[in-house]
C-alpha cells in the first residue's frame, strides 16, 4: 500500500488527502481508535498539539504511536467537517491486522484480506460486524495479492460467508481424498 500506512498501534489506516491533511481512511475494530469513535474521513489534525499538515505518514506515525514510550498517553485531535475534538487515548500495542475494511459510498463496505494469520476470522468477524453498525447492504471482497497463509484460518474465514457444506479437501499422498470443515 503505497499511498497508505497502517498504524496498529492506534487501530488506523491513514492517507494523505488532497489538501496534505493526514486523513483516516479505515478504522480497525476493537482498537483505541474504534472505541475512540473515529471514523473513515477524520482528519487527524494534531497530536500531542503538533499540527500534522503537511507531514509525511511516518512522520504521523512516529507522532501517534510514540517512539520509545509504550503504554503513555497522546492527545490527538481530530477533525470532522466543522467540528473538533481532543482524545487522552492511551498507546497500546496490538499485533498487524491481516484484513482491512471500510465503508465505500450507498452501504457499500470494502474488506481486503492481505494473508490468512491465525486470528483472520476473527478479525474479519468483527469487521462484518462494524461494517454493519455502520449500515452495509453491501461487501466487496478483496482476495488481489494475498498469498495465503493458514489453511484452517482460511477454511473459517470462508464459512463466515458460506451456508454450509464441506469448505476444502484434502489429498494425502496415496491419492486419498478428504472432504474437511475448517
Amino acid at each position: 500500500m503505497s499511498d497508505a500506512i497502517r498504524l496498529c498501534d492506534e487501530g488506523v489506516l491513514m492517507e494523505i488527502d488532497a489538501a496534505g491533511e493526514i486523513a483516516i481512511k479505515a478504522v480497525y475494530g476493537d482498537t483505541v481508535a474504534a472505541r475512540a469513535g473515529f471514523r473513515a474521513g477524520d482528519i487527524i489534525h494534531s497530536v500531542d498539539g503538533q499540527r500534522l499538515q503537511g507531514k509525511s505518514l511516518g512522520e504521523a506515525r512516529a507522532l501517534l504511536a510514540g517512539e520509545g514510550q509504550p503504554d503513555s498517553i497522546v492527545l490527538v485531535t481530530i477533525q470532522r467537517d466543522n467540528w473538533t475534538e481532543t482524545y487522552n487515548l492511551a498507546r497500546k500495542s496490538m499485533a498487524q491486522p491481516s484484513v482491512s475494511y471500510w465503508m465505500l459510498e450507498d452501504g457499500a463496505a470494502y474488506l481486503h484480506i492481505e494473508r490468512f494469520t491465525v486470528d483472520t476470522a476473527e478479525q474479519i468477524a468483527a469487521g462484518l460486524a462494524y461494517l454493519q453498525e455502520l449500515g452495509m447492504r453491501s461487501l466487496v471482497l478483496d482476495l488481489r495479492a494475498c498469498p495465503g497463509g493458514v489453511m484452517y484460518t482460511a477454511a473459517e474465514t470462508a464459512e463466515l460467508f458460506l451456508d454450509g457444506g464441506p469448505v476444502y479437501f484434502s489429498l494425502n499422498n496415496r491419492g486419498v481424498e478428504r472432504l474437511q470443515r475448517a
